[in-house]
């Protein structure tokens, strides 16, 4: 099918600016023109066109996770129509066999071709984390060792793209750099470490910041700790959860302030409880309470996860007075060359694939097109 997009605002491919132009889509792919006529015409009405938002930090939503395959299909079309086109499937704290497990069912999905938005990859989100910083995960007891690790790495069969890990924890720089040799963005994260076991890891070839404050050594002024190296190193990009639950206003301006734009990367730390209504759930053998924007386990005590979507935290951060051109550089480009999909998606050019989002200058979504075909509107 030939789609031509009219009326738009369209993000530049350096995401300085807009300019207004048509857009053209061949099949999945964005195009320089139409070999015919369109088959379809779609009016963005004077919006802003982006790229679909690429969200590396996701662990479900809509009653739906990343580890029975039966809820696969359920939370990326919740996903999809949020404007996120594009996820890295993310697994939390749990023994080897049982993130083995939901590895093997994330690449069968993936095979098959999920309905929804399209899946990238996949984020370990531990085993090898610090057990006081934990947050609402299994207790981390599983041996750091490189022979757990290829068990992982084995079982995602290319496809894992993220390993978040403490750095602290004995072997863990051997993992970095083993990691790091293998292409996958080793990210610091759930962390009691010091600024020099930081440091350490970084040196390793750690180059990532996981949900960055959250499940970190508190930064202090004589103490700065695992923050106060992410913060400062510039080959570091950081994670940001800007819900503005996990964050107050004034700590996502503090990570933009000192990171840039370019290192500075939107995720949602979402799961299947994103969307629901307030009450209590049991996920993953937690019980959890949905109140409002805050989803709580451990009796109220622990934030256990974002219930808004990542176009949600885009919203918030155009509401900073940040252009939106920059947050959708933080929200398409940079996560995807973190993980290396760039020459795929992440930006606006010909011969990438056409996972669009329409937005007004609030970023609410007006439109998402995964693939090329237009999500139905249910307005």
């Amino acid at each position: 099918m030939n789609t031509l997009i009219k009326n738009a605002k369209v993000i530049t491919p350096d995401f300085r600016g807009f300019c207004e132009k048509d857009v053209f889509i061949v099949g999945d792919k964005i195009a320089d023109s139409l070999p015919d006529e369109a088959d379809k015409v779609i009016d963005a009405g004077g919006n802003f066109l982006l790229p679909g938002l690429v969200d590396m930090h996701i662990h479900g939503s809509y009653m739906g996770n990343f580890a029975s395959t039966e809820s696969f299909d359920r939370a990326l079309k919740y996903t999809a129509k949020a404007g996120v086109t594009t996820v890295v499937a993310t697994i939390g704290v749990n023994p080897i066999d049982t993130i083995i497990s939901y590895e093997k069912n994330i690449v069968a999905h993936t095979k098959r071709a999920p309905i929804g938005s399209n899946i990238a990859g996949i984020h370990l989100e531990g085993p090898f984390l610090s057990s006081e910083k934990r947050g609402s995960m299994h207790d981390p007891s599983v041996e750091v060792t490189l022979e757990n690790f290829e068990k992982m790495i084995n079982a995602g069969e290319g496809m894992v793209k993220i390993m978040t890990i403490a750095p602290e924890r004995e072997n863990a720089l051997a993992i970095i750099a083993e990691g790091k040799k293998r292409g996958i963005r080793m990210s610091l994260g759930h962390t009691m470490a010091t600024y020099d076991e930081a440091m350490a890891g970084i040196k390793a070839g750690a180059t990532g910041s996981t949900h960055t404050f959250n499940a970190m050594r508190s930064l202090l002024h004589r103490d700065p700790g695992v923050l106060g190296a992410v913060l400062t190193e510039p080959s570091v990009s950081c994670e940001a959860i800007c819900d503005f639950v996990h964050l107050s206003p004034a700590t996502v301006k503090l990570i933009y302030v000192s990171k840039g734009v370019d290192k500075m990367i939107l995720i949602s730390d979402t799961g299947p409880q994103t969307g629901l209504p307030d009450g209590d759930y049991m996920f993953g053998g937690f019980l959890k309470t949905i109140k409002g924007d805050v989803c709580t386990t451990n009796g109220g005590k622990t934030i256990s996860g974002s219930v808004k979507p990542m176009s949600y935290g885009a919203k918030n951060l155009v509401s900073l007075g940040i252009p939106l051109c920059e947050v959708s550089k933080m929200g398409s480009h940079n996560p995807a060359k973190a993980i290396g999909i760039y020459d795929e998606v992440g930006s606006i050019e010909a011969g990438k694939r056409a996972d669009l989002i329409i937005v007004d200058e609030k970023f609410n979504i007006e439109r998402v097109l995964i693939r090329g075909c237009a999500l139905e509107r249910e307005d």
